[in-house]
């Protein structure tokens, strides 16, 4: 997976890659990456392996992180917008969490990179 975004002066440009693998212990992948086309937005997200429903975590927090920054983002207000994407990745998990008692243990590590300027 990969993505080119322009960045800060003209023909400036910034690339991503990323690629992810299920390790030698799992039989699935409970990582999610995301290098989002719209926004300089680069996630990782690992669900907790040994833990029931990781990977529904991990999808929940990059939806809830994209859903966020599309609506709020600015060139302006990078940092604050990317702290306030991952408090609502982690207030709809936990309500996530709380819907079904199966889901409690369950969670999510995220890596985020907003490339903005300054």
């Amino acid at each position: 997976t990969g993505v080119t975004w322009a960045c800060g002066e003209p023909g400036r440009r910034v690339r991503a890659g990323a690629d992810t693998h299920t390790g030698n212990y799992r039989e699935h992948n409970e990582d999610r990456v995301h290098l989002d086309a719209r926004l300089p937005l680069a996630l990782v997200l690992d669900g907790m392996g040994s833990q029931p429903q990781g990977e529904r975590a991990a999808e929940l927090g990059a939806t809830a992180i994209c859903d966020y920054l599309y609506q709020y983002y600015s060139d302006t207000n990078g940092a604050a917008a990317l702290a306030a994407a991952l408090r609502t990745a982690h207030d709809r998990i936990r309500a996530w969490q709380l819907e079904d008692a199966g889901n409690r243990n369950s969670g999510t590590t995220v890596v985020a990179a907003l490339v903005c300027e300054g």
